[in-house]
């Protein structure tokens, strides 16, 4: 079993004559080794807690400085799974470079991610991006300021 970003990698042996690759989504993917045919099905690990509803007025804000201005996390931990709404001043700048994977999602304004390899990436909103841990070192900014969902 491979463990990626909350993905858990899992390999399925099965006879060429019971399925084909037809029969199933795009989360699996398809091998051939030795005459055995096999998939790999990817799927997203969430660990069992009742339903609920985030109340986000009701969650403690923490202030996290930034190289310049600062950032406003509201922060909730469910099992391995951190989610937060955070909001970055206008002027915001990362104060250091991050290898933690995440999905966020920009709920207002924009903001630039830099990758360690000079790429800048924007961000507006209603956009999401992706990042698996120890990919991409990242870090980010805004001019304008701006309001984001974050999983990780």
């Amino acid at each position: 079993m491979v463990v990626l970003l909350g993905f858990r990698c899992v390999a399925h042996l099965y006879c060429t004559n019971v399925m084909n690759s037809s029969q199933h989504p795009d989360e699996y993917r398809w091998y051939n080794k030795n005459h055995f045919n096999f998939i790999i099905h990817f799927t997203m690990i969430i660990p069992s807690f009742p339903f609920q509803i985030i109340d986000w007025t009701t969650i403690e804000k923490e202030i996290h400085n930034g190289e310049t201005a600062f950032a406003t996390w509201q922060v909730l931990k469910v099992g391995n799974i951190r989610i937060r709404k955070m909001e970055y001043e206008q002027g915001y700048k990362a104060d250091h470079w991050c290898n933690k994977g995440h999905i966020i999602h920009c709920l207002k304004g924009e903001m630039t991610t830099e990758l360690e390899d000079g790429r800048l990436m924007k961000l507006t909103e209603g956009m999401t991006y992706i990042v698996g841990d120890n990919n991409e070192a990242h870090r980010t900014f805004t001019e304008t300021g701006c309001t984001l969902f974050v999983v990780d």
